[in-house]
């Protein structure tokens, strides 16, 4: 935050921040990729351990002990106690194991991935996106600049700044997750995990490149469309970008998810 506390008085300043800022978010970002990759293979130790779920195949501390204290009093089997409470709950212990392989594990899968990264926690990660174009933004409410709506830089780039924010951010964490959990499985050796770290964050980084060059070509939207300079119809034109590029990385999405729910991913 502190490179964006600056004053910014040209668009030129503005590139050379956000590529400050990229740079930054490039240093851990390998090391965030292979961290949520772990996690994810994580989970898929989970879902073998609750699939291949026993109670038969349990064992109790008394079990160890042959049920026999150190004093040498008999001891009641907790496991047989366990599975009677079961049968009581569920009608047998079948019926229970059925339902831990199916609703148990659904319920986890589905909060261990979608609420862990969820939309909130992606909008308060990146915060300080809109917290460095509003800085920005202020920068350019000079008192002596004409004060109209419609043609004042610091609300076109603080408009722009809401869409990146807003809408695209959500929409670009969505498919690195995904990716991400494609491409758990660790490979055999450090430098092929890091070469997969680099691959799934370039797969991700091409909606980021796709919206720099929108930006860049919103930057002469006004003057090849309406023949004006006009700051407020380049934003515009620069949402109507990131509309289409979010809508894309959900459709990306989509078929990623797809994928995702075939045996054997």
């Amino acid at each position: 935050m502190p490179i964006a506390t600056v004053p910014v008085n040209d668009e030129r300043t503005i590139v050379q921040l956000l590529s400050a800022i990229v740079f930054c978010a490039l240093v851990v970002a390998i090391a965030v990729a292979s961290t949520v990759r772990s996690y994810f293979r994580d989970l898929d130790t989970m879902k073998l351990q609750l699939l291949s779920i026993s109670l038969d195949s349990t064992r109790s501390s008394c079990c160890d002990l042959h049920h026999v204290s150190p004093s040498g009093e008999r001891m009641l089997c907790d496991r047989k106690i366990v599975k009677e409470c079961v049968k009581i709950w569920f009608g047998s212990v079948l019926t229970f194991e059925d339902t831990v392989r199916t609703e148990v594990l659904d319920i986890l899968n589905r909060d261990l991935t979608q609420k862990v990264f969820s939309t909130p926690w992606a909008l308060g990660v990146t915060s300080p996106i809109i917290l460095a174009f509003m800085d920005v933004s202020a920068s350019w409410t000079q008192a002596d600049h004409p004060w109209e709506l419609w043609e004042h830089p610091a609300v076109a780039l603080l408009l722009e700044g809401l869409m990146i924010w807003f809408l695209f951010v959500p929409a670009n964490k969505d498919l690195l997750i995904l990716l991400l959990r494609l491409g758990r499985r660790r490979p055999r050796g450090t430098c092929l995990e890091l070469l997969k770290n680099l691959s799934v964050l370039a797969a991700a980084a091409v909606p980021v490149l796709v919206l720099v060059v929108a930006y860049g070509l919103t930057r002469f939207a006004d003057r090849a469309v309406f023949d004006t300079e006009n700051v407020m119809l380049r934003a515009v034109g620069f949402a109507f970008c990131t509309v289409l590029i979010s809508l894309c990385n959900f459709v990306v999405g989509l078929g990623l998810k797809a994928v995702l729910r075939r045996p054997g991913w």
